[in-house]
């Protein structure tokens, strides 16, 4: 299996990383003013994404996209967690715009997609529910058809980007059952949002809804908990990959340190033990990189993107808790100070561990079904259990 990018692909990363580079630089002086005041991105900065073509990477030509793939995605993600760039790509391009790309009727899609692209809406995924754990189906928040309009009530929260956006893709009950997908305006009867700010600097939202104009995603009520399900999976490799960037900065980071700091007049890579717990950060890493571009490589190839999203999820998490708490330790006391970055990169990975669903979920997942393949035996002959 190749792993390797191509040209077009290495230009792609050239550019994303110079661009945010720029904008946050290697200090995280400059993330800090811009997620210490709402929306917690930088709005010019997201205008550059767009006009760079970034942010309708996914999306098909006819609706205003590049027409590119779950690759190019990843090494948007990577570049964005590298410098912990606050600008909501996953939750807008990835989830939002995804479900709309999905579900949406054509001139849904040429509407919705071609403004995330132009970078003049902002989308926000309002999906997660109070008192619910990372499922596919909406429970919390019901839809009934008013004599040809669609009206929602309930509660999403939280709603990644939700205070900021332009425009809401939320997920409710229908009333024969199963789960649809609407587009609900900001300034719609009924609608209340109130944000705040996250532990790793973003922005989400409670959202409630009260008999709240919607309209309905594509051209029946059907239930859409399978293209949900998709996205989902799609929005856990991108993270995946995002945690990976965010891993490799921190992995860096601490080297680095271990190279010019010094205790009893040498530099604390003298150390042994020091190095070895180093090393075992690098594994970690190395072994979360691959699984989650083997991770988007299936969702590429139209495979279990699923299966292999929770693999993703599993490794990254597992990696992102064994890296962030090393970081730290390694780091001693200033590893958990504001100014310096190791802290902040740490709480970006706990962040992306329970935004879809953390290891612990995953592996429950994943568990569930070894089941459904053979075992098996000592001399190498495959049976059903």
């Amino acid at each position: 299996m190749d792993f390797r990018y191509d040209d077009e692909q290495d230009a792609l990363r050239e550019a994303v990383s110079g661009l945010l580079g720029r904008a946050y630089g290697p200090s995280g002086e400059q993330r800090r003013a811009v997620t210490a005041s709402d929306p917690g991105f930088d709005e010019k900065t997201w205008a550059r994404l767009a006009e760079m073509g970034v942010l309708g990477l996914p999306f098909a030509e006819d609706d205003g996209g590049m027409g590119a793939g779950p690759i190019e995605v990843g090494i948007v993600a990577e570049e964005i967690g590298r410098v912990l760039a606050p600008e909501p790509f996953v939750e807008v391009v990835v989830l939002a715009g995804g479900l709309v790309a999905a579900t949406g009727t054509d001139a849904q899609r040429a509407e919705v997609l071609s403004a995330i692209a132009e970078g003049s809406c902002v989308a926000a995924f309002a999906h997660a529910e109070p008192r619910t754990r990372w499922s596919a189906s909406a429970s919390g928040v019901s839809a009934t058809d008013d004599g040809g309009t669609w009206r929602l009530t309930g509660v999403k929260e939280p709603v990644l980007a939700g205070a900021r956006a332009d425009l809401l893709v939320v997920t409710a009950v229908l009333p024969g059952g199963g789960t649809g997908a609407f587009l609900v305006r900001p300034d719609a009867d009924g609608l209340s949002r109130t944000g705040y700010a996250t532990h790793d600097g973003g922005r989400a939202a409670h959202v409630a809804f009260d008999g709240t104009p919607a309209e309905l995603l594509g051209d029946d009520a059907t239930d859409r908990t399978a293209s949900i399900e998709q996205v989902l999976a799609a929005g856990r490799i991108a993270y995946a990959q995002e945690a990976v960037g965010a891993m490799d900065t921190a992995l860096k980071t601490t080297a680095e340190y271990l190279r010019t700091r010094k205790q009893f007049g040498v530099t604390l890579n003298r150390f042994q033990a020091l190095t070895f717990r180093a090393a075992d950060m690098y594994v970690s890493l190395e072994l979360a990189r691959s699984t989650a571009l083997w991770a988007a490589m299936v969702l590429d190839a139209g495979g279990d993107a699923v299966a292999a999203a929770d693999r993703a999820r599993l490794q990254t998490s597992r990696a992102g808790r064994h890296i962030g708490k090393e970081a730290i330790q390694l780091h001693g006391g200033i590893g958990v100070t504001a100014e310096y970055s190791v802290g902040h990169y740490t709480s970006r990975l706990t962040a992306i561990d329970h935004v879809l669903g953390d290891g612990d979920w995953a592996l429950g997942r994943l568990a569930a079904d070894v089941l459904d393949h053979p075992t098996v035996d000592p001399l190498g002959a495959p049976y059903a259990p």
